[in-house]
């Protein structure tokens, strides 16, 4: 509220301005007062979606296809038994999840197999559940280490915001992925 204050004092002083002015037949400069209203509100309207866009910094989410939908309710148990708002919700999360956090090979490519990552990111839907400071709880990444790992190459990747968890674990079942490990202060 404070951050807003000095235009709501603005506003409510050249609008309080326009009645006053026409009361004394002052019609011209009531109708520059009234630009000048327009003017500063939508230069302040913009301001303010600007250091909203900033502070925020919203970002696309992962949609998902009719197809991830299906599969999703015929291999996760947990997904087939929510409500229509809570699958929506539950999708939302994942897609903000596969827009956020990279998921990358121990060799430093991207991951490609869109339905393990999904799994992936519903893993960790699952563990984080619907609290409200989901975006702040994301990981910097998930590091997928493939079997014949060199050690140079993950190296480069290697920080305390990444999750690492092994090609084998991830091939075998994502959903019982073990989340505690994360880092989630930084």
């Amino acid at each position: 509220m404070r951050k807003f204050l000095s235009w709501i004092v603005i506003f409510s002083v050249l609008l309080v301005g326009i009645p006053i002015l026409l009361s004394f037949n002052f019609y011209s400069a009531a109708k520059v007062l009234g630009i000048l209203v327009v003017v500063i509100f939508s230069f302040s309207i913009r301001l303010w979606l600007h250091r909203t866009k900033k502070e925020f910094n919203p970002r696309e989410r992962v949609k998902l296809n009719l197809n991830d939908r299906h599969w999703m309710k015929k291999d996760l148990a947990n997904y087939s038994k929510l409500s229509h708002q809570d699958r929506i919700a539950y999708e939302d999360r994942i897609g903000i999840f596969l827009s956020n956090v990279p998921i990358v090979l121990s060799s430093g490519k991207l991951y490609a197999d869109r339905r393990k990552a999904i799994l992936l990111a519903s893993s960790f839907v699952d563990f984080i559940g619907f609290s409200d400071d989901f975006r702040s709880r994301l990981p910097g990444g998930v590091v997928v280490y493939e079997e014949k790992m060199e050690g140079s190459d993950s190296d480069l990747i290697r920080t305390n915001q990444f999750h690492f968890i092994s090609l084998k674990e991830l091939s075998n079942s994502p959903v019982t992925i073990d989340w505690s490990e994360i880092n989630f202060e930084n």
